[in-house]
């Protein structure tokens, strides 16, 4: 819970404590059952682990004594930032800062995948061998500590406090060797900043500063196979007309705040303005912006006078304005934006506030305060330029403009063969954005370059590591590499879409690989291309001796070296290569060398816009153990794969059941179907003629007028209106469909307003046939423009109710759609006493369009009206089984009895084959009259009480009374979060006496139909029930009940028929009901806590407690917990939706068919 929050909190003061604080305590109830931790917070509660971020965690002390000590983001490297060298921090020093860390006996393990960043990722795989073999005395030992050469060198010895075995650490934090001597186990010496793990002590096994792994040097290339792909290229330029001349989306009066005005849709953002120029055309203005970053260019009268970009700077270049208007615009460009940092979020972005100004001869004029003109985002982003299919860009193909801002590129190209990862070359490009087959792979700036100097090629892994530390890529392009995933790529043609902004010239891309690495004497090294995946083809260097040089391509022969070092070393040859190993499989690789939790271990990219930033690129590679590129291959072993779980920390963190993820896909021989539609147009024709089926000189209340019979109602009318008529207001409208007849005695009244007072839930209102608005909500007041003709006019309003409301006190009273008449106001017409004509129900559902037999819609095939409104578009066995096995006895059924009679006898008898509980013949053995009426009763008096005391007597039979005793209702338990939370409910229950307690729901189903209720709720009533909507097992809700049933069912006998006792303790907060058989003597007890904490709770001769906190235990003979409400152990289940595995996608073929409204729009009732 929260990230690093404690490096920036003081500026925040108490606020910032009580925030913390309340993360806590709001982190900790969720009751997620493992611990919460939160990084870089020393002042963290009690009730979470307070861990370290950085590159050092070896001095990091918890806050409390108690808790572990983890360090959850051991940077592995550092971020590249666009314009900046590349950091990199050296094999040596992450593995002498694990080292360091880890004699404080703790270790958290952290799996990602990619290509093998060597040195880094082997060394760290010796490293984390050696902290394994080392595993069961670091977890259980005696420690001490010793140092040596002035407190430079210091040995931690753990000695296993089971059978004595010894294992040490020997680090020296001195810039320089040392030797020491450690009597009977030895003399070492020491590298440099570095580690040593010696074995029971007399045996190094390991040192951080002796890499004897093998350095690999990726280079991308094209695949043997492969032949170079000439890539032909189209272009479309940007729009920018309307941006230059000023015509945005919305104004303003101020200079607005970026992130504010794009919402971040969009790292794009224009500013426009007009300026007149009243005298002469000036030559000597200059336009100056302050401008708070990143990317800012300027067009005056449509021409750019010049860019900039930083952090945050002031704009200023010369401007030529001509005499009268003159446009200013202003394209300010985001990369990335800020996202760390106290009161991060109130920085500004772009032109915010400006100032603006125009300085003429020592004049300066503010046009801050000018009307600005603002569009969100590029024409070519909102039209989807970079999707292949999208349609709306008009590509040219000749004549390819190189160096040309503003301009979109396209080409196609061939996925390279094979499995490896796959990246594309932008260098020779400005800046902009890239995208693979409607893909974003990111942006890309590869003309800002590094400055050249500060790379001189030594890297000294000494001393504490900086990000300006070690430092590469001097004088180059920052990235001009950018990875295409698999997963992205078609077997056939693949589309690359650049947006250029700065100008630029595509090129086409192209990977090998060159390996290196030393072998100290005595040690073996292991040199592999790609994992294992390809072949060593060469070998260009090899020397035994004392070769010079450290990294790869700058190895030389030193003083000393074998003659036969080179050909020894090619005598190594198998299988066409010099080593074919199978593929370790990347997460294997992981798990059984990982131990610790790197930031990061893989970084991967920023696809899209994630980079965050600000200046932040797209490549996420961070110089972590595994590079930027994630191998597809690795995807089975993710998805397929066996786990293994183990305690750690005594028990502080523990997995000890299984967690099921079930996705929605296709099943694996499906192929995705296409589906073709037809469609045909809802009839309105009548309905926006006025014609319906029924009139009446007043509005009408919806609910009444429709019988429940459709959502839609339409109104309409005629009415003489007097030309000087100013608004025509309609009161209480509802979801239905008005229509209404007016006729207009003077010239077309372009002023009219048509205003509806309106109680819900949707509204759509036409005027002679065309609609002119619609609106939703539970009730409001429409008011919309109306455009009256000479003669005749047409008011036609459809109603649609979404669902009706169905419980609470007169809610049968209240009112729906537009029912009743209006209060007078100056200068309207009251049209709510016309004579209105209605019309229940759109055509279509009259006449059966949803039917696929009805043959009343003429469907059309072709042209499918996209976002067109008014068209038409074309378990019980297994519910009571599965109820039966999470431990239920009875089955209560909450149906519409009526839908149900005809299968009344088969569904009864479902629950009678079940064997489930019955009484007297059943299986029925309960029945219900009313529901709730209580919580609802009072404003009906008197009244109330009689109707009460009416289905009283008329409800109950002998057979029931026989049952029970007495007319018995539901214990009801609406809607509990938690399958902890709902269990302790129904503990409570029986612990009190409960005889009955039945679930609401079990299995909530689905509102099929109309019959959902409401208003606004949905179609799906899945209720977080332990059966979910599709009868699926909701776990853990089910299995927990399931347990808490079967403890229930164990001590039945004695619930039934027993003599009960309580007792509290903790002052109140723990109640102990006993109950004691009458006929044995058998005892079951219940132990609820009602605390919000934990507590402890001795029985005497029954035992200690600890019952946590809002939780009820059940207690078989008193003295066994068999089940805790708040102690969830069964699997979680999370469902998703897919095709079977034999079934492939289908492509549906639509028809459709209007919605006949022409009548509702002529008036016609």
């Amino acid at each position: 819970i929260e990230n690093e929050y404690g490096n920036v909190m003081g500026p925040y003061g108490e606020a910032g404590k009580s925030y913390v604080k309340w993360c806590a305590q709001m982190a900790v109830a969720q009751n997620t059952g493992v611990p919460w931790i939160m990084c870089q917070q020393s002042d963290a509660p009690s009730t979470v682990i307070n861990t370290c971020n950085g590159f050092y965690c070896d001095a990091f002390t918890p806050n409390n004594p108690k808790n572990p000590k983890i360090w959850t983001e051991n940077w592995t490297g550092w971020f590249k930032k666009w314009g900046q060298k590349d950091p990199h921090r050296t094999a040596e020093d992450l593995a002498f800062s694990v080292a360091r860390f880890f004699p404080a006996q703790w270790s958290v393990a952290e799996l990602l995948h990619g290509n093998l960043n060597q040195p880094k990722w082997g060394h760290l795989k010796k490293l984390h061998a050696a902290l394994k073999l080392g595993e069961k005395i670091l977890t259980n030992s005696t420690v001490k500590t010793a140092n040596y050469s002035d407190g430079w060198v210091e040995l931690t010895t753990f000695t296993s406090n089971i059978n004595g075995e010894r294992l040490c650490f020997l680090s020296n934090t001195k810039m320089d060797d040392v030797n020491v001597d450690l009597q009977q186990d030895g003399n070492y010496s020491v590298p440099a900043w570095s580690v040593s793990i010696l074995q029971d002590c007399n045996q190094e096994i390991y040192n951080t500063a002796k890499v004897n792994v093998q350095t690999s040097l990726i280079v991308k290339k094209l695949q043997e196979n492969d032949t170079p792909q000439k890539l032909s290229w189209e272009w479309a330029p940007e729009p920018t007309k309307a941006a230059l001349l000023g015509r945005g989306g919305f104004k303003a009066t101020q200079l607005l705040e970026q992130k504010a005005a794009t919402n971040d849709q969009s790292d794009y953002l224009w500013y426009m303005t007009r300026v007149v120029n009243n005298g002469t055309s000036m030559k000597n203005v200059t336009l100056r912006v302050k401008y708070s970053g990143q990317f800012l260019h300027a067009f005056v009268n449509g021409k750019e006078i010049g860019s900039q970009h930083d952090y945050s700077f002031t704009f200023e270049k010369p401007a030529l304005l001509k005499p009268g208007r003159n446009i200013i615009s202003l394209l300010s460009a985001t990369v990335g934006l800020q996202n760390y940092g106290e009161f991060f979020d109130e920085g500004t972005e772009g032109i915010a506030g400006g100032p603006v100004e125009l300085i003429d001869s020592g004049i300066t004029t503010d046009l801050s305060s000018n009307e600005w003109s603002y569009k969100v985002g590029l024409i070519g982003e909102g039209r989807r330029f970079y999707n292949p299919h999208s349609g709306h860009a008009k590509w040219v193909s000749g004549n390819l403009p190189v160096g040309s801002a503003m301009t979109w590129y396209k080409t196609t190209f061939q996925a390279p063969s094979g499995t490896e990862p796959v990246v594309v070359d932008l260098q020779g490009m400005g800046k902009g954005h890239a995208w693979v087959n409607g893909n974003s792979l990111g942006r890309f700036w590869p003309t800002l370059t590094a400055d050249p100097n500060g790379c001189d090629g030594k890297c000294d892994y000494r001393g504490q590591y900086k990000e300006n530390k070690c430092l590469s890529n001097c004088g180059n392009p920052t990235q001009r590499w950018y990875h295409v995933p698999r997963s992205f790529l078609n077997n056939g043609p693949n589309t690359l879409i650049l947006f250029e902004e700065i100008g630029g010239n595509p090129s086409n891309f192209t990977a090998t690989e060159t390996i290196c690495g030393n072998a100290y004497e005595g040690t073996t090294l292991e040199l592999s291309c790609n994992g294992g995946r390809r072949t060593i083809s060469d070998i260009q260097f090899a020397s035994f001796g004392d070769p010079q040089g450290s990294t790869c391509g700058s190895f030389q022969r030193g003083s000393v070296e074998a003659s036969s070092s080179l050909s020894a070393v090619e005598k190594i040859n198998t299988c066409n290569g010099f080593y074919c190993d199978a593929l370790h499989q990347t997460i294997r690789k992981i798990r059984k060398y990982g131990l610790k939790m790197d930031w990061m271990y893989h970084g991967g990219t920023n696809f899209g816009r994630t980079s965050g930033g600000p200046f932040i690129t797209t490549s996420y590679d961070y110089d972590a153990p595994l590079d930027e590129y994630a191998l597809k291959l690795g995807e089975k072993i993710l998805t397929n794969s066996t786990v293994k779980t183990a305690n750690y920390s005594d028990g502080w963190v523990e997995v000890n059941v299984q967690t099921s993820l079930i996705v929605k896909k296709l099943q694996e021989n499906d192929t995705p179907q296409k589906l073709s539609w037809e469609w045909a147009p809802e009839p309105t024709k009548a309905a926006l003629l006025g014609r319906g089926g029924f009139k009446a000189t007043q509005l009408l209340e919806q609910k009444a007028a429709t019988n429940d019979q459709s959502d839609y109602l339409w109104y309409m009318t005629r009415y003489v209106l007097i030309a000087t008529l100013i608004t025509i207001n309609i009161h209480s409208l509802s979801l239905s469909s008005m229509q209404y007849r007016v006729v207009n005695n003077g010239t077309s009244m372009k002023n009219v307003t048509l205003r509806v007072k309106y109680s819900g839930q949707f509204l759509h209102a036409f005027v002679n046939g065309k609609e002119i608005g619609s609106q939703h909500d539970y009730s409001f007041t429409f008011e919309k423009p109306a455009l009256l003709k000479p003669g005749r006019n047409i008011i036609s309003l459809l109603s649609a109710t979404v669902g009706l409301q169905n419980y609470g006190e007169f809610f049968d009273e209240g009112t729906e759609g537009i029912a009743g008449g209006a209060d007078r106001q100056r200068n309207t017409t009251d049209l709510s006493s016309n004579e209105w004509s209605y019309k229940v129900g759109l055509i279509g559902e009259g006449r059966r369009f949803y039917n696929p037999h009805s043959g009343h819609a003429k469907w059309v095939s072709g042209n499918l009206p996209v976002g067109s409104a008014m068209t038409w578009y074309k378990m019980w066995s297994d519910l009571i089984q599965k109820a039966k096995e999470g431990g239920l006895d009875t089955i209560e059924t909450y149906i519409f009895w009526n839908a149900h009679e005809p299968r009344r006898r088969e569904i009864v008898n479902m629950a009678k084959e079940a064997k489930l509980f019955a009484s007297q013949g059943g299986p029925i053995i309960l029945a219900q009259i009313e529901n709730e009426y209580g919580n609802v009763m009072g404003p009906y008096g008197e009244a109330g009480k009689s109707y009460v005391k009416l289905v009283r007597t008329n409800g109950c039979s002998p057979k029931l009374q026989g049952c029970l005793g007495s007319c018995a209702s539901r214990a009801m338990l609406h809607q509990p979060w938690t399958a902890e939370d709902l269990a302790f409910s129904v503990a409570r229950f029986f612990q009190h006496n409960g005889v009955l307690q039945n679930y609401y729901m079990y299995h909530g189903g689905t509102n099929f139909g109309r019959t959902s209720g409401g208003p606004f709720i949905t179609t799906s009533y899945d209720y977080d029930a332990p059966l979910d909507e599709y009868g699926n097992l909701n776990q853990p809700k089910w299995g927990h009940l399931k347990k808490l049933h079967a403890a229930l069912k164990l001590g039945e006998k004695i619930l039934t028929n027993s003599t009960v006792k309580t007792a509290n303790y903790s002052d109140g907060w723990v109640e102990l009901t006993t109950f004691t058989s009458n006929i044995n003597g058998e005892r079951l007890c219940f132990l609820s806590n009602t605390k919000m904490d934990d507590v402890n709770v001795d029985l005497q001769q029954d035992g200690n407690y600890s019952v946590p906190a809002w939780s009820v235990s059940i207690l078989q003979d008193c003295n066994q917990e068999i089940y805790n409400t708040a102690k969830v152990n069964v699997q979680t289940s999370l469902i998703v939706k897919k095709l079977q595995e034999n079934d492939t996608p289908q492509k549906l073929s639509w028809e459709w068919a209007p919605e006949p409204t022409k009548a509702a729009l002529l008036g016609r009732g």
